[in-house]
């Protein structure tokens, strides 16, 4: 992945949502951490809230729906401050 963002076309002042996800313990964890440093080179801004997954294999069915309804709030929240990233994001473009 590292590869591939290297060679990423810069994103001035885009937003970035980190979501990782592992069937282990740490869900990504440290994957998420390197993906926060890489956002900036790419001049992009990147979402305090983060989406980490552990376990992944026991919150999600193989088609992809939710079986953790525990896990709904997390994913509810990661998506609810993004989406507010994303619109304040858009609004200071337009209004700079």
């Amino acid at each position: 992945m590292k590869n591939l963002l290297d060679h990423f076309p810069k994103r001035h002042h885009q937003p970035f949502g980190i979501v990782t996800a592992s069937p282990g313990a740490m869900g990504g964890m440290r994957a998420s951490q390197q993906l926060l440093q890489l956002v900036p080179a790419l001049f992009g801004i990147a979402s305090p809230y983060m989406l980490i997954t552990p376990a992944v294999d026991k919150k999600f069915s193989p088609d992809g729906d939710l079986i953790d309804e525990s896990f709904q709030n997390a994913a509810h929240n990661f998506i609810t401050e993004f989406l507010w990233l994303a619109e304040k994001v858009v609004v200071e473009k337009v209004t700079v």
